[in-house]
């Protein structure tokens, strides 16, 4: 898929598992992260036109966090058996994250997304020199988002 990266933020997950994951990612000097919250998270950075993530001037973020059902209950603190599935709703991890992403868009916005692609809100950001700083905390959003959208205005 042309436009995609991803990036694992490490935080106690098991060494194989990470370098595994980073293998099947394709890295370019596109996306910069820093983690300033600790929660375990995927990040990934789609392009929606067709076009390098460079270039594009669409991009879906994607923060996934540590996520389980109400009541879910595992056999031990590692959680490698599920001993009950729980019910909704599901109980996301919030965090605090801190982004860098080369970009060509020379008016940017970034929206929280329903998981409908419904915008929730805007986010500020700041662009300048081909780059666009990202700071997204999900515990002060208006309500729970995995997906953001960063588009020209």
């Amino acid at each position: 898929m042309r436009g995609f990266i991803c990036v694992l933020l490490r935080y106690r997950v098991k060494k194989d598992i990470f370098n595994h994951l980073v293998r099947r990612c394709r890295f370019t000097d596109s996306l910069k992260q820093k983690l300033i919250s600790h929660p375990v998270a995927l990040i990934a950075v789609i392009s929606q036109d067709d076009a390098s993530i460079d270039e594009s001037r669409r991009l879906l973020l994607v923060i996934a966090t540590d996520a389980v059902n109400s009541g879910m209950r595992f056999s031990s603190p590692k959680r490698l058996e599920l001993e009950s599935i729980g019910k909704l709703p599901v109980l996301y991890r919030c965090g605090q994250f801190k982004l860098g992403v080369k970009s060509a868009m020379k008016n940017p916005v970034l929206y929280a997304l329903r998981c409908d692609g419904t915008r929730i809100e805007e986010i500020p950001l700041e662009a300048g020199g081909g780059r666009l700083s990202i700071q997204i905390d999900t515990t002060v959003l208006g309500e729970p988002a995995v997906f953001f959208e960063l588009a020209e205005k």
